[in-house]
């Protein structure tokens, strides 16, 4: 769950290359992961770990995309954060771009070498993401991505 620090709060979604059932299948209405949608699910715990201004909420992955709701914390939260008592310049904070970039390259990393067979498409090469404005909309996609049990 985000802190209450103000941020940006995105639903973002990453489909598998060519829409392949590449992570895992659907059982009696639950999704199962196979070795592959658990490496999918560690870097994208992971990845947001390594970026100290994301923070994810609600996220799922289906047999053939991830998606989840992230939050970008603006640059001061960061610093208040990190424990800073006077304003210095820090690292610009990385986009949301940068931390789905990181995201899919180590995970294709991971997921490439368990297939051995490096260079393999793992991910489309583009995203969607939707800006989620209100409390509203949040409630809503939080609810809507726990219709995916794991």
């Amino acid at each position: 769950m985000p802190s209450k620090a103000e941020g940006t709060t995105y639903l973002i979604k990453l489909h598998a290359y060519n829409q392949e059932h590449l992570f895992g299948s659907v059982q009696r209405g639950s999704v199962c992961l196979n070795d592959i949608g658990h490496i999918a699910a560690d870097e994208w715990v992971q990845s947001s770990r390594n970026r100290q201004e994301i923070e994810l909420d609600g996220w799922a992955i289906l047999p053939n995309y991830i998606q989840g709701i992230v939050v970008v914390q603006p640059k001061i939260a960061i610093r208040e954060a990190a424990g800073y008592d006077q304003i210095r310049q820090v690292q610009k904070p990385r986009s949301l771009s940068a931390f789905v970039a990181g995201f899919k390259a180590a995970a294709a990393k991971r997921i490439n070498l368990l297939r051995n067979n490096p260079g393999l498409p793992v991910w489309e090469r583009s995203y969607r993401e939707r800006l989620l404005y209100t409390p509203a909309q949040l409630d809503y996609t939080r609810q809507s991505l726990q219709e995916y049990p794991l």
